[in-house]
């Protein structure tokens, strides 16, 4: 993602407390997901627009206008309602778009809900691994076989800074471009500031210790996304 002056983002509730989530603006790769509520006519005038500053960067074919104005519709009626930060994930490798959910809780989670959340029930094991460094921490991340037919595969994220619990999820994409996905929204990721979010990491959250074992040619994704 290019790095552009200007930084977007909104407030969520976490507890009694409200708290700003923050990210570079990139208009080639990345679409806010507005936290207002819209009516229908508001909700597509705004998806229309949002779709057409990244058509006009990338081609309204190559990114599939009609459908993408009808997903990011879709994006933003979820989001708006779940108290979470959101945007719209442009990965032009595979012309594909994911919807980026950025979730904080005011508590750590168990041990029990951590592994809950990283190994889903899912058609075949989770493949889980280890973030790299990121402003809001080192964590752990999932992916999961959503799909069998079609194949469609997604990511989940979590962190956990002392005394929160950072969740992030993608819809799903088609499988082939799973790996592509990632890999994009964990550089979207590095943008990511978080009120009261330093980097440092819950004693209790050892991300090392959730990883999935490599393969016996050392691969740590299935192959399914490969």
């Amino acid at each position: 993602l290019g790095r552009h002056d200007r930084r977007i983002g909104r407030h969520v509730r976490v507890g009694s407390l409200m708290i700003a989530i923050r990210h570079v603006d990139d208009p080639e790769f990345v679409v806010a997901l507005p936290s207002d509520e819209m009516d229908d006519a508001a909700r597509w005038d705004w998806a229309r627009g949002a779709v057409a500053d990244t058509a006009s960067r990338h081609g309204a074919d190559a990114v599939r206008s009609d459908l993408a104005v009808e997903f990011a519709a879709r994006a933003q009626a979820k989001i708006s309602g779940e108290g979470a930060a959101g945007v719209l994930l442009y990965v032009p490798s595979w012309r594909v778009w994911t919807a980026v959910r950025v979730a904080v809780s005011d508590l750590e989670p168990t041990p029990q809900e951590v592994e809950a959340f990283v190994r889903p029930a899912a058609l075949l094991p989770p493949q889980v691994r280890v973030t790299p460094e990121l402003p809001i921490g080192r964590g752990a991340s999932s992916t999961v076989l959503v799909s069998a037919d079609p194949a469609l595969g997604a990511v989940r994220w979590l962190f956990v800074p002392p005394g929160r619990g950072i969740r992030v999820d993608i819809t799903p994409v088609a499988a082939p471009a799973v790996t592509a996905t990632a890999a994009l929204t964990e550089v979207f990721l590095s943008t990511v500031r978080i009120e009261g979010v330093d980097g440092a990491r819950s004693a209790a959250f050892e991300p090392e210790r959730l990883a999935s074992p490599p393969d016996l040619e050392g691969r740590s994704w299935p192959e399914w996304a490969s």
